[in-house]
């Protein structure tokens, strides 16, 4: 029993130190690898710098989208309050998505994007409402999640609000 076995290990066994058929590389094949990975990164740092900078560019647009859009509604914003369903409906159209898909659990990180920009949006154009209200439009989330949203949407110098932030007065002798 024990000679079967070890005849029939040693019959698939190859020699030792003996080169393969399949590819002996040179140091040209090397260096031109090598050099195709350094390309293949750079191309794919160009793309996402422009990437980021077509992110920008969108998000300015969606800005300024809802900023137009609320326009004719700021001149007598006390006796007629701006419809919530035609804002969320305008970030929706732009992004190309349904309102339920808006309101929905989803936490991929381009919807949380669109959702926060919908929640300033609300926010900016019903400034009475309260956080839980908010919360309630948004498919009853709660009013800290609402809260995150608007701090992370503040322009500088803002609250999450959007209400100036008040100046600090300097003080003789004191460095900051």
């Amino acid at each position: 029993m024990f000679i079967a076995s070890y005849a029939r290990t040693m019959r698939n066994a190859q020699p030792k130190f003996v080169e393969s058929d399949v590819v002996v590389r040179t140091m040209a094949q090397v260096r031109a690898e090598r050099k195709a990975r350094i390309e293949a990164y750079e191309a794919a740092a160009l793309y996402a710098e422009q990437e980021r900078v077509r992110r920008a560019k969108r998000r300015t647009e969606v800005i300024q989208k809802i900023e137009r859009f609320l326009v004719h509604y700021k001149d007598d914003r006390a006796a007629m309050k701006v419809p919530i369903k035609e804002i969320l409906q305008v970030i929706c159209d732009f992004h190309g998505i349904t309102v339920t898909r808006l309101m929905s659990r989803n936490r991929q990180r381009f919807m949380t994007k669109i959702r926060d920009e919908a929640i300033r949006a609300v926010a900016d154009a019903r400034p009475e409402m309260s956080l839980p209200e908010l919360g309630r439009v948004f498919d009853g989330r709660d009013h800290t999640t609402i809260l995150f949203s608007l701090k992370k949407t503040a322009k500088p110098g803002f609250d999450y609000r959007g209400n100036p932030l008040p100046v600090q007065p300097h003080r003789e002798g004191i460095e900051p």
